[in-house]
């Protein structure tokens, strides 16, 4: 198993919440574990990549806020792995 690992800075609800990301890449499994504080509670979600290849969330009852950064979350994730294609 390998794990990669970063984090980003998004904004949420008008605030700045810092997330980290945890890739981890074993066979036949390549997910991110994302974690993240907000309001003294700390929160985590799965992404995996679904059938045309794009990263989603794949945890069930995300809190909405979450579901509303899934788009900032792909794009970090993009980000942060696009060396990882070339």
């Amino acid at each position: 198993m390998q794990m990669q690992q970063f984090s980003e800075i998004i904004k949420v609800d008008g605030r700045e919440l810092f997330f980290v990301f945890n890739r981890l890449t074993a066979p036949g499994e390549d997910k991110f574990f994302v974690i993240v504080t907000k309001e003294t509670i700390t929160y985590h979600v799965d992404l995996m990549k679904n059938k045309f290849g794009n990263w989603e969330i794949v945890s069930p009852a995300v809190p909405e806020w979450f579901e509303r950064v899934e788009s900032s979350l792909v794009e970090a994730i993009n980000r942060n792995t696009a060396q990882d294609r070339n």
